[in-house]
């Protein structure tokens, strides 16, 4: 298996991260044209209130879309987009807890960023939160692996990905 490059990682990452921030923006529009629609006035305490509700909601989507969509060797949309998967340190997939405690410690990786970075050069690719949560991140773009010549992990990449629909 291939590890990701840490440039392809943060692109996808990036990306992600642009989607949540989308959502977002559609939960908080949502919520604010709920409350005008009642009719009622938008004081200090509506808006707190309102921003609460739009914190709590962004709060849960993050850890869905974090924990489920790397569930089953699988990605983010991101990562999928890049031919990327998150799997164990053996290459297997990834369970609710593994997903879950790799989700809740991208927290942690992300207040620790340069620090994270610099894991990732040092530590085979791996980030805090992928050493944290026993995962890595592996490149199973097929066409990467026929250009390179690696005949071996293109069938691997293959079987992969084959085995997982």
């Amino acid at each position: 298996m291939r590890k990701a490059s840490i440039l392809v990682r943060l692109l996808a990452f990036f990306l992600d991260c642009i989607l949540l921030s989308c959502l977002g923006i559609v939960i908080l529009a949502a919520a604010f044209a709920g409350h005008i629609a009642s009719g009622a006035s938008l004081g200090l305490s509506q808006i707190l209130g309102l921003m609460f509700i739009v914190f709590f909601s962004s709060m849960v989507l993050f850890l869905f879309y974090f924990t489920y969509l790397t569930m089953g060797q699988e990605g983010t949309l991101g990562k999928r987009l890049f031919g990327l998967r998150v799997v164990r340190q053996d290459g297997s997939p990834l369970g609710f807890r593994q997903a879950l405690a790799r989700c809740l410690t991208y927290v942690i990786s992300l207040a620790f960023w340069p620090i994270s970075l610099l894991t990732a050069l040092f530590c085979d690719g791996r980030m805090v939160h992928d050493i944290m949560a026993g995962t890595k991140v592996i490149n199973t773009n097929l066409h990467s692996k026929i250009e390179q010549g690696d005949k071996e992990e293109a069938t691997e990449a293959y079987t992969v990905s084959t085995s997982t629909r």
